[in-house]
């Protein structure tokens, strides 16, 4: 009797162990595999922003061969008119960084051995040329912050984000960007 009894205990034991180590191996499996998306989702954040540091300023600026000086607004894209012009029916046709404002698309990225698809958002927002961080800009200026937000797919971005499904880039774009270099 005391020898089953301390046989089930020892496969208890064991199964007890052999759980816990499972337990741990599947955890840091996640952990590797959520870096490696997140490493993923960065590198189209980037890779985005280069696409956004390669349009115009601003319509008015598409073909300048001028700096425009800090304080001259004339000409500037309206809040309210940000996003594609009408003109603009494909990302190929976009020409500066206000007409990405409200782009959301879907983008594969290779992870590992397969593909894993990312939705991409870009925001887009007039900024104090001396203050980038300042929110509440209403008019014009001669700074625009871009965010880039790269999410897995279907994910609500209207909603807080405490499970770190999303990675945001702030991008500050000035109108003298096209004539200095990167």
């Amino acid at each position: 009797m005391a020898q089953t009894f301390y046989a089930l205990v020892a496969v208890f034991s064991f199964s007890l162990l052999g759980l816990t180590m499972h337990r741990q191996t599947a955890d840091t499996e996640r952990h590797a595999i959520e870096a490696e998306v997140e490493a993923a989702a960065l590198d189209l954040a980037l890779l985005w922003g280069n696409k956004v540091k390669a349009l115009a300023f601003d319509e008015a600026d598409v073909d300048a061969t001028t700096i425009r000086p800090v304080a001259n607004v004339d000409g500037l894209t309206p809040v309210a008119a940000f996003g594609p012009d009408a003109t603009e029916a494909t990302l190929a046709d976009y020409d500066d960084v206000d007409d990405m404002h409200g782009l959301t698309v879907q983008v594969e990225q290779p992870l590992g051995n397969g593909i894993y698809v990312f939705d991409v958002h870009v925001a887009v927002r007039y900024a104090d040329p001396l203050d980038f961080e300042r929110t509440g800009v209403a008019g014009p200026t001669t700074a625009k912050m871009v965010t880039l937000t790269i999410a897995d797919q279907g994910t609500d971005l209207s909603q807080p984000d405490p499970a770190g499904r999303h990675v945001q880039l702030a991008l500050p774009v000035t109108s003298v960007k096209r004539h200095i270099h990167w």
